[in-house]
Parts: structure tokens; sequence; C-alpha cells
């Protein structure tokens, strides 16, 4: 949940008695091209001490 909403996004669930449960999440993605994401991953590996979900 706390993922969800540090990426502008929510997290819930719908349940039915018998049926069962689906959970959902939601996420504000950014869509980048190849040569931005080998810049941005360049930049994290001279970065230390950062929390990064890939």
């Amino acid at each position: 949940m706390k993922l969800a909403n540090m990426m502008n996004g929510e997290v819930g669930v719908e349940s039915e008695e018998g049926k069962g449960s689906t959970f959902w999440f939601t996420a504000e993605l950014e869509l980048i091209n190849n040569i931005e994401l080998k810049q941005k991953t360049e930049n994290i590996k001279t970065t230390k001490n950062l929390k990064i979900l890939f």
C-alpha cells in the first residue's frame, strides 16, 4: 500500500463470499525509451545507499 501511494496510486480489494477476492493496485508510471533507461541505470550504479525498485 505504501509503495502504491508513493507512486500516486492506490490499493483495493473486491470480495464476495463464496466467490473469492480480487486484489488490485494502480500506479502512475513514466514511459522512457532505451537510451533514457541506459542513462538512468548508469546514474544509479554511481549512486550509493539508495532504495530503488526495478
